[in-house]
Formats: structure tokens, sequence, C-alpha cells
């Protein structure tokens, strides 16, 4: 898979104040634009986890956590569902 690089510059005195490095700021990053991305249906769950860098039970908990609403289906979504399953 093809990877490309965003590169963003950020003030050092910002990582001071937050007292992390650039990676932990990468880190927190790529997961809260995944989270965005995934709460809006712009990305499945596997795709976001992957634009977090995790893999996605890991960023299922993260959600979980946060109580991010993981699975949003209304009364006609589950009975379409479930429709043809039998007890």
């Amino acid at each position: 898979m093809a990877l490309k690089k965003i590169t963003m510059n950020i003030p050092e005195d910002l990582l001071n104040v937050l007292r992390i490095d650039n990676t932990e700021l990468t880190k927190q990053m790529r997961f809260e634009i995944a989270k965005k991305y995934y709460t809006h249906h712009n990305l499945s769950l596997g795709k976001a986890a992957m634009l977090a860098d995790l893999d996605k039970i890991d960023f299922f908990e993260r959600l979980l956590k946060e109580n991010i609403i993981i699975f949003n289906y209304d009364e006609e979504d589950l009975n379409a569902e479930f429709l043809g399953v039998e007890k």
C-alpha cells in the first residue's frame, strides 16, 4: 500500500506546555482524526483503526473508553440485519 506523508509545523512551546513530545502528539492527533471520521461515518472501524495506527480491537476499546457509540442502529436497521435469523 502506498503511503502519503503529512507534515505539520508545531511550535516547540506548545509541546512544552502540553508536556508531550512530538511522537505522543502524533499518536493523539491520529486517534482524534480517526475518531472523527469514524463517528461521522466517513471511515469504517477498520479503516479508522488503520488511520489511528491501532489494531481494530485497540481502536474499539479506546472508543468505548470515550463513550463513543460503536454500533449505531435504528429499529429499521436492526430489523433488516436480523431478517431471516431464527431462534
